[in-house]
C-alpha cells in the first residue's frame, strides 16, 4: 500500500506563524524517517488469522517541497497535481470493480484478474467473521476492503474539505450561469412540494415487471461441467462437446467455463420427446 503525506511544520500559534529557527527542513525530514521506522500496529483478528504487525516499508522517500534535486524546484502546484492524480483514481484502476457485491455468488461473475479476485474473496470471507465485522469488509469488498476517504488532514490545516467543496460548488454554479447567459441576474429557488400519489403508473409498472424478470434471469445459478454432466446423467465429455460445438449457452469466468442453469433446462426441454397418444378404435362390421 502506498501512503503519501504532505507534512508542514507551523509555528507555535498555528498556520499563520513561522516555525522556530531550529526547526529546519533537514530536521523535519530526519523526524519523518525516525517516525516511520518506529511505527508499529498489530493487525486486528490476530486470534483468527495469526499475529501480523503492520509497519512502513524501507521505501520511504522524503522530499522537501521548496527545493527538489539539484537546481530543480518542486512547487506547490506540482504537489497539488500529484495529489489530484490519486484523488481521481478509483479502486477500479487497480483492477477492482466500481459496484458493491451483495452475494457470494456474485464473485463468480466479476471481470477481474485472479489476484484481484483473491483479495476481494478474502475481504468477503473475513467480513463474515465476528472479529472483523466492525471493519465492514463485505460492504467494501469491491474496494478491496477500504471504505474510507482517499485523503485526510490535520484539524489545524489552513483549509477544510467543507470549504473546498463549497468553493468548487460556487465555481461550477458560476460557470453554469455564464453558459446559460444568466450573468448577474437573481436566481429564484422554488422549494414547494406537493403530494401526487404513491405506487407505479401503468406504464411504470410494466417497466418494473420487465426489470424484475431481467434480474431473475441474471440470477441463474452457474453450473460447472461436472455438475451439468450429473444433471444430464452423462459423462463430462458430453457437456464439453456441447460447449465446443456451441450447442448450449455458456459463460467464461477467467479460465473456467460455466453453464447457466436456465440454459441447461432449456436444452433439456428442447431435446425432450413427448409420447404420442394413439386412439385405438374397434372396427364394426
Amino acid at each position: 500500500m502506498h501512503f503519501h503525506a504532505v507534512i508542514r511544520l507551523d509555528g507555535p500559534d498555528g498556520a499563520g506563524t513561522a516555525p522556530p529557527g531550529w526547526a529546519t527542513t533537514v530536521l523535519l525530514a530526519d523526524a519523518v524517517h525516525g517516525a516511520t521506522g518506529l511505527a508499529r500496529l498489530i493487525a486486528p483478528g490476530s486470534e483468527i488469522v495469526g499475529r501480523h504487525v503492520l509497519s512502513f516499508g524501507i521505501q520511504t522517500d522524503v522530499r522537501p517541497i521548496a527545493a527538489f534535486g539539484a537546481g530543480e524546484r518542486l512547487t506547490s502546484a506540482a504537489v497539488a497535481r500529484y495529489i489530484a492524480k490519486y484523488a481521481t483514481k478509483g479502486a477500479e484502476a487497480a483492477g477492482a470493480v466500481d459496484g458493491r457485491i451483495h452475494r457470494a455468488r456474485d464473485l463468480v461473475m466479476l471481470p477481474v484478474r485472479d489476484h484481484t479476485l483473491r483479495m476481494i474473496g478474502t475481504c468477503w470471507w473475513l467480513g463474515g467473521l465476528p472479529a472483523f465485522e466492525p471493519l465492514g469488509l463485505r460492504r467494501w469488498a469491491h474496494m478491496l476492503g477500504y471504505g474510507g476517504h482517499f485523503s485526510t488532514k490535520s484539524r489545524r490545516y489552513s483549509t477544510t474539505l467543507t470549504a473546498l467543496r463549497q468553493a468548487r460548488a460556487e465555481h461550477r454554479a458560476l460557470e453554469q450561469r455564464g453558459a446559460l447567459g444568466l450573468g448577474d441576474r437573481a436566481t429564484v429557488t422554488v422549494g414547494q412540494w406537493r403530494y401526487v400519489g404513491r405506487g407505479y403508473s401503468p406504464e411504470a409498472a410494466l417497466i418494473a415487471t420487465s426489470a424484475r424478470e431481467g434480474r431473475s434471469t441474471m440470477a441463474d445459478r452457474l453450473l460447472s461441467v461436472q455438475q451439468a454432466a450429473e444433471r444430464l446423467g452423462t459423462s463430462v465429455r458430453f457437456p464439453r462437446r456441447l460447449i465446443a460445438e456451441r450447442r448450449i449457452t455458456f459463460v467464461r469466468v477467467g479460465r473456467h467455463v460455466r453453464i447457466p442453469e436456465a440454459a441447461l433446462d432449456d436444452f433439456i426441454s428442447r431435446n425432450t420427446t413427448r409420447p404420442i397418444s394413439r386412439r385405438i378404435g374397434r372396427a364394426v362390421a
